[in-house]
């Protein structure tokens, strides 16, 4: 409860324990994400549990999305990432 709340918890959890790949604003766990792969692209799935996501938190959901998947993915031709408007989008 201290960075992920009750009703985000639900969210993250699936049923055979397994949790998703999340992010952090400000301190807190604010949505998750998931990453694919083809020999030409990376693609980075980012979804906020909450919307609207502010623009400067978008800005820097990207930017720090292509800083990860430079290091996941360094021999990809393009990488993108996608900030969805909520975790239903």
């Amino acid at each position: 409860t201290r960075i992920v709340s009750d009703a985000h918890r639900k969210r993250m959890w699936k049923v055979n324990g397994l949790v998703d790949p999340s992010f952090l604003v400000d301190g807190y766990v604010a949505g998750t994400w998931n990453v694919s792969q083809t020999k030409r692209e990376a693609l980075l799935d980012i979804a906020p549990f909450d919307a609207p996501v502010p623009r400067a938190v978008r800005t820097e959901l990207e930017a720090e999305g292509l800083r990860l998947l430079s290091f996941l993915a360094p021999r990809t031709e393009r990488h993108n990432v996608v900030v969805h408007s909520s975790v239903d989008a």
